[in-house]
């Protein structure tokens, strides 16, 4: 999960307070949105990025709590532009490089055949899930070689 938080600096006469939350951004019919989105050039070139990449203020954060990036990769860089209002395009934030290690998979059997007879034909269904949320992985298109197409 990423949260995005303006911060400004106030100053008084003669003290500067730093990091101070601002938590009115717009109004409530018309908060400020930020986009996310995944800087070309980072990370593998054929990933995407995935979720809720518009998000409103509430009480000054941002919050993004589905992202998701379709491949595993080095350096991605998350650029975070503020969408509206119109006026205050011109505020970005970028996150810090991070790599995305490869999710870590296990097979899981369908409809195992509990019992064949020698040189019988038999159906065997796998389905690849991953290990960290028990989530079925549908789309794997992207993971096979050419080679294997062929």
């Amino acid at each position: 999960m990423h949260n995005v938080v303006f911060k400004d600096m106030l100053s008084t006469s003669d003290h500067v307070l730093q990091d101070v939350v601002i938590t009115e951004l717009g109004t409530i019919e018309k908060p400020w949105v930020v986009t996310v989105s995944l800087r070309d050039g980072t990370g593998h070139p054929d990933a995407t990025l995935s979720g809720t990449l518009n998000v409103s203020s509430a009480g000054g954060w941002f919050n993004f709590t589905d992202l998701a990036i379709s491949h595993m990769g080095n350096g991605y860089i998350l650029d975070f532009n503020v969408t509206y209002p119109p006026e205050a395009v011109n505020f970005t934030l970028e996150s810090t490089a991070f790599d995305l290690p490869g999710r870590p998979i296990a097979v899981n059997a369908v409809n195992a055949v509990t019992e064949v007879a020698r040189d019988a034909s038999f159906t065997l269904t796998l389905n690849l899930k991953d290990s960290s949320t028990g989530e079925t992985i549908s789309d794997i298109a992207w993971r096979v070689s050419q080679e294997y197409l062929s």
